[in-house]
């Protein structure tokens, strides 16, 4: 048996081998939102878009923009952070391992 705790990360408990999301996970349905419109379709939701390039003269501005789409969104896209494309090659490969193991 594994304890599990709320500080308990995805990894732990892909290490621990669990197989089901722990009791201590789940939430009650009377407290999970369901606000959005019976239709999208006519609704413009482009996701925010980060820019980085110019992140030393502008930098209170875009931790604004990172602070609204996390707390609005909950996600974002990062653009133009220099970031190599062979990282991303191997965070991506690493993440597909991971996947695999739940």
């Amino acid at each position: 048996m594994v304890l599990v705790s709320m500080e308990t990360g995805a990894k732990e408990l892909v290490d621990a081998e669990i197989t089901e999301v722990p009791r201590s996970f789940h939430y009650p349905s009377s407290t999970i939102s369901n606000n959005r419109p019976d239709d999208i379709s006519g609704l413009n939701l482009t996701f925010p878009i980060i820019h980085l390039r110019e992140i030393n003269n502008e930098r209170n501005a875009i931790v604004s923009k990172i602070k609204d789409a996390a707390e609005n969104w909950g996600f974002f896209q990062v653009i133009n952070h220099g970031v190599p494309l062979s990282v991303h090659e191997e965070i991506n490969k690493e993440f597909e391992g991971f996947t695999k193991k739940i």
